[in-house]
């Protein structure tokens, strides 16, 4: 504490001594009590510069910002690395659009107006011909991998049973009126139609869900993709599920799909005509 004069009047301020150069520096009105009482420095210059040439082995300060940033970062994804020059346009002009259509107008509303043109670069594209959302969706994947919490299954299995309307696939083909297809299932789509053949799209067995019922029959088709029946033991089980209700399954792969169209029309109509013969 220390007494200064302000014209006629004296006027008592409290300072402290910097830890860094020595110089007294006055506490002002932006310090509370409780960052007054851990003020070290006089200045951003000697706060910026306690630590030059430490490593985090030198000073567990160190140790423990960088352990506080690495927490942090994990759930904040590189979500730009690999952008090709044409989503970067893509980008840039969205940005332009939002700057644009903000012009003029009052802070309400800014974010959801801008959200709504912003996201219109990725309209229609899917991560196997636009390189930015194959890596944006490897990313996430990747954070999410390996966090599967089994209580929260076993919460949302015993829901979906009492409520199957609110199962994602339910809500997915009442939103497309069941022809939100996949590549795969748009083909094995294409050729049950063409064969004349009446299906259920996204159907409800028991507590799963299958991507062809065939009508008025007991028989599945499935169109399996790589990525989502690595599973082996859990695809085991499953189907035994389904068997066990009475159904026959016809199981195709993707590739096989994609490669070998034919083959597949000749497989899922011998497989549907075979109980009507």
């Amino acid at each position: 504490m220390t007494n200064q004069f302000h014209g006629n009047m004296r006027k008592y301020v409290e300072v402290k001594p910097c830890t860094r150069c020595g110089a007294y520096f006055k506490r002002n009105s932006k310090y509370s009590d409780e960052q007054w009482h851990k003020a070290q420095y006089c200045s951003r210059v000697c706060t910026g510069t306690w630590n030059k040439g430490l490593t985090r082995a030198d000073d567990p300060r160190l140790e423990s910002i960088a352990i506080r940033t690495s927490i942090g970062a994990r759930g904040r994804p590189a979500w730009n690395k690999g952008l090709t020059a044409e989503t970067c346009e893509s980008l840039r002009i969205g940005g332009l659009k939002i700057a644009k259509a903000n012009r003029g107008k009052k802070a309400t509303g800014r974010r959801a107006e801008g959200l709504a043109i912003g996201r219109t670069w990725a309209k229609g594209k899917t991560k196997e011909d636009t390189p930015s959302i194959a890596r944006r969706s490897e990313i996430c994947a990747g954070i999410l991998r390996g966090r599967r919490n089994e209580a929260h299954s076993v919460r949302m299995r015993e829901l979906y049973a009492l409520h199957p309307e609110r199962h994602p696939n339910a809500i997915i083909a009442k939103k497309t009126k069941g022809k939100g297809y996949t590549n795969i299932e748009k083909i094995v789509a294409e050729i049950l139609t063409e064969g004349g053949v009446e299906f259920q799209f996204n159907a409800r067995i028991g507590t799963k869900w299958v991507d062809f019922l065939i009508s008025g029959t007991n028989l599945v088709v499935e169109a399996d993709g790589e990525r989502w029946h690595t599973n082996k033991e859990g695809e085991t089980l499953r189907d035994l599920y389904i068997e066990s209700m009475g159904f026959r399954i016809l199981h195709l792969p993707g590739r096989k799909i994609m490669k070998d169209r034919d083959t597949c029309r000749t497989e899922i109509l011998a497989f549907v005509w075979s109980t009507r013969e």
